[in-house]
């Protein structure tokens, strides 16, 4: 006898019902008004901000006057000097000195007592696999980040020709040995940003709330579900037709579903939101840069390269939706535990418990940074869905 036969049957039905449930149709379009004004005032907000850092009229000469460049032998060769004698008018007048420092701290105390408009750092890794480029602002600089960001891009065009020059390789692989070079601006005693900082921290804890809810809620359902049909004359005429496997398995897969939709529809709305506030930002803002591509620039130098691509996202979707269906599973299983659906709620504990344990230590190990444990976290069932 096939245990599983007839699931799909009860997946449908069970579906239909939830998908159907006016308490499910009205949290969903309610939550998808919500996600849409977002997505409006993040794009508009966005580029609102970036119109008022980049005015229209620049100054004609960078203000920058003296960089100092912390030697390094690996680059000893590099002529920053050079680089900046003949990257435009913009940039002339800028005197480039070398100095000796061990560290950032080191090189940051050089910037201010030597009275330099700004340090420049070249680190290497400390697993090998590239090199960092740092630079300092001296604390009472009135340049703008974005303005040394320039200096230091056209320094790390410089240290990526080294880099080929040193390896002897073809062009055709040039690319892949400088993809390790990042770069890194902040002013000396300047506070993080504070977008940053709720992209970093604030969001992993609104996720893990709202999949905590979701989890609840769903597998609330599964399990009453269960202990429901269990004391009920429903169950007998169920069981003349379809194993307990089935019955379970399409109960979970419509949960699974509905829960999935719900997730779509809502990133749908924020995603719409988006594109309708960069329309009205553009208009409100012409001479500004797109707000879309301001905003993703922001997401990947915050979070990384991968941030808002393709793979990252169907990765994340399916990472998701398997993290949910375990936790589902989970719901099932323990729901069968209870023989009357008092007894339901005795059992959640065992469902609930591993949820709030999971998010918490997937929370603090990306507060703290602590990348080896996240390692070890995305390989657990349990806390995979949180990280």
């Amino acid at each position: 006898m096939n245990k599983f036969k007839g699931w799909k049957e009860v997946f449908s039905f069970d579906y239909r019902q939830t998908v159907k449930n006016k308490s499910y149709i009205i949290i969903t379009f309610l939550i998808c008004l919500l996600t849409i004004g977002a997505g409006i005032a993040i794009a508009i907000g966005v580029t609102s901000a970036s119109e008022k850092e980049d005015p229209d009229d620049g100054p004609e000469y960078s203000i920058v006057e003296y960089v100092c460049v912390a030697e390094n032998k690996e680059f000893e060769n590099v002529d920053f000097q050079a680089v900046l004698d003949s990257s435009g008018q913009y940039f002339e007048g800028i005197e480039v000195a070398y100095v000796e420092a061990d560290d950032e701290i080191e090189l940051a105390k050089l910037v201010n007592e030597d009275h330099y408009t700004m340090g420049v750092m070249i680190v290497k890794k400390a697993d090998g696999s590239g090199y960092d480029i740092r630079a300092v602002l001296s604390s009472n600089s009135a340049v703008e980040s974005t303005d040394a960001l320039e200096i230091v891009n056209l320094f790390v065009g410089a240290v990526n020709a080294q880099i080929v020059d040193n390896s002897g390789v073809s062009p055709e692989v040039a690319y892949e040995l400088t993809k390790p070079v990042v770069t890194s601006i902040r002013m000396d005693g300047e506070e993080p940003n504070p977008i940053a900082s709720i992209i970093k921290y604030i969001l992993p804890a609104v996720f893990g709330l709202v999949l905590y809810f979701m989890l609840l809620f769903y597998g609330q359902n599964v399990s009453k579900a269960v202990s429901t049909e269990k004391t009920s004359k429903l169950v007998e005429t169920l069981l003349t037709s379809v194993h307990p496997y089935a019955l379970l398995t399409g109960k979970i897969f419509a949960n699974v579903a509905a829960a999935m939709l719900q997730c779509l529809i809502w990133i749908a709305g924020i995603m719409a939101g988006l594109f309708i506030g960069s329309t009205l930002a553009d208009g409100m803002y012409p001479d500004a840069q797109m707000s879309l591509s301001i905003g993703i620039e922001f997401l990947r130098a915050n979070i990384g390269e991968s941030a808002l691509s393709p793979v990252a996202f169907v990765i994340s979707l399916l990472t998701f939706a398997c993290g949910f269906l375990f936790y589902s599973v989970l719901s099932g299983v323990t729901g069968s535990f209870a023989n009357r659906p008092e007894e339901a709620q005795n059992t959640q504990g065992l469902f609930v418990f591993p949820i709030v344990i999971s998010w918490i230590l997937c929370y603090i190990a990306t507060l703290t940074e602590q990348d080896a444990l996240l390692t070890v976290l995305r390989l657990v069932p349990f806390t995979v869905p949180f990280c």
